[in-house]
């Protein structure tokens, strides 16, 4: 058991007081993140002091409080008496915690407990790993002092157990793709897939991948080792109660944030609706809901998103959108359909952006960072319309809007739109639109106001539906169908449409 005197260092001594974040509804923040990173930064200062004495402000009493009444082993608790001294008063807080060496030559937090009054008595956590870890034990006094014990111990190898090692080896190994984005994404997912938040608070440690659960710093932890063990650049990022990873790609550094990747405290820790927002993002994003207040390791800017996930994997195309036109329309289909005439803008988005992820169909609702990616996603897209013809784009941002450079006099539908809503195509100056769908539904005002002449029909289909103001203010509007179908030829008839036989 190793001792260590209570110092006093002046400009660091403060009373307990937890600072706690507002979380916004969405994602995980532990109340108690700032003060177990406060009490680790103390514990360094403190230990640095001691090897220069002259730097030491000054001494208080000696802290002696820890009796060991049960030994920590491998796979069991350790159990210790506390008996503090009580010649300061009334105590206002403890804060005990199990540190580990794991990635660093320091110890960090596994486990943490805080209490606001005296305790008699500690048990540690379950100790999963071999490795070097300690008892750390701060006590706040009412008179503005505090003490401090610290019991040093070692847990030997067992072959009966994984140790922390052994199992991020092992999850690096599966986890090898065939770059080193697919590896990061892998060992990402392994951890989201696999683990899952710790709701009481309570673990720090990168145990979690072997414990099934843990906070942010865990998190944070178990894939700064995931990343460093197959040999991928990587940081530790915090702030606001929370932390996160740096990770550098293809010469870029991006930010990675696994704890948000993952959906919430209840077991199991495959829930369903994992995913992929906080995974490659830059800057500009990360700081629309994070704070940054400290740095582990050394990396450079953040400024790109060419490895973002849904910029690599090409999801942002199934996003869905909400405009006052559209209920629920793939982004892509939105281009497709809208492409109007040269100078006029085909695309305007300043909100309302769902992305859909997992198989059972769940809508991620809009984040902040969702207009900053589409916006980026479509300044590296070549546009074609529906036949496959180049058209030039141009990219605008705030809101992200796209404006048709090359006119377009004929309108191609893709096959799987079946309703064309209402005012979709208000004043479309195409004067021709081919329809593809074997069901085809036109709402009211679809066309109005628009300089469509000529309507062309699916070689087959079984269904139409059309307003009866769906091509209001455009005249002479003739439709044109290879069916002998007398049926819908006097449907459109009735509508005041001149309905001709043959092609296009």
């Amino acid at each position: 058991m190793k001792k260590i005197a209570l110092i006093t260092i002046l400009y660091i001594l403060t009373f307990f007081t937890p600072v706690f974040a507002q979380d916004d509804g969405r994602h995980q923040i532990n109340p108690y993140q700032e003060e177990v990173w406060r009490g680790e930064r103390m514990l360094k200062e403190m230990k640095s002091r001691e090897k220069n004495p002259d730097e030491i402000v000054s001494k208080s009493f000696y802290a002696d409080y820890i009796t060991t009444t049960q030994a920590p082993s491998l796979g069991g608790k350790g159990k210790w008496n506390i008996n503090i001294d009580a010649s300061h008063g009334a105590v206002t807080n403890v804060d005990a915690r199990i540190m580990m060496k794991d990635y660093t030559e320091d110890y960090t937090t596994l486990y943490y407990k805080t209490y606001t009054s005296a305790i008699s008595s500690f048990e540690s956590c379950q100790i999963l790993s071999a490795g070097e870890y300690s008892f750390v034990l701060w006590v706040y006094f009412a008179d503005g002092n505090f003490g401090y014990d610290e019991y040093q111990f070692k847990i030997n190898d067992d072959a009966s157990h994984t140790s922390l090692t052994e199992k991020i080896n092992e999850i690096v190994s599966i986890s090898k793709g065939a770059t080193q984005w697919e590896t990061a994404l892998n060992m990402h997912d392994w951890i989201i897939n696999n683990v899952h938040y710790d709701g009481n608070y309570e673990f720090y440690g990168a145990d979690m991948i072997l414990r099934g659960y843990g906070v942010c710093d865990g998190y944070s932890k178990a894939f700064y080792m995931l990343c460093q063990a197959a040999g991928i650049p990587v940081g530790r990022v915090s702030g606001g109660n929370h932390a996160w990873n740096v990770l550098k790609l293809n010469n870029q550094w991006y930010y990675v944030d696994p704890t948000w990747d993952d959906p919430g405290t209840t077991p199991p820790a495959v829930s369903g609706y994992e995913h992929h927002d906080y995974f490659c993002i830059n800057e500009e994003i990360l700081k629309m809901d994070h704070t940054i207040s400290e740095k582990e390791g050394q990396y450079g800017s953040c400024t790109s998103l060419d490895m973002n996930y849904h910029i690599v994997t090409g999801k942002w195309k199934n996003w869905r959108m909400y405009t006052s036109n559209y209920t629920e329309v793939t982004i892509p289909d939105y281009i497709i359909m809208s492409f109007e005439n040269e100078g006029e803008t085909v695309l305007k988005f300043d909100g309302n952006i769902y992305r859909r992820e997992t198989s059972n169909g769940y809508l991620y609702g809009g984040g902040a960072g969702y207009p900053k990616i589409l916006y980026y996603a479509f300044s590296k897209e070549s546009f074609k319309d529906s036949e496959g013809t180049p058209i030039s784009v141009k990219v605008s941002a705030n809101p992200t809007a796209l404006t048709l450079l090359t006119p377009i006099n004929v309108l191609r539908i893709p096959k799987n739109v079946e309703i064309i809503p209402s005012e979709a195509f208000y004043g479309i100056g195409a004067k021709k639109v081919v329809l593809r769908a074997s069901s085809i539904t036109i709402e009211s005002r679809a066309f109005a106001n628009s300089k469509v002449k000529t309507v062309v029909l699916p070689d087959w289909f079984y269904y139409i539906s059309i307003t009866d103001d769906a091509f209001e203010n455009c005249s002479n509007v003739v439709f044109v169908t290879n069916e002998d179908d007398t049926y819908w030829t006097e449907y459109l008839q009735n509508l005041g449409f001149t309905v001709r036989k043959g092609l296009y």
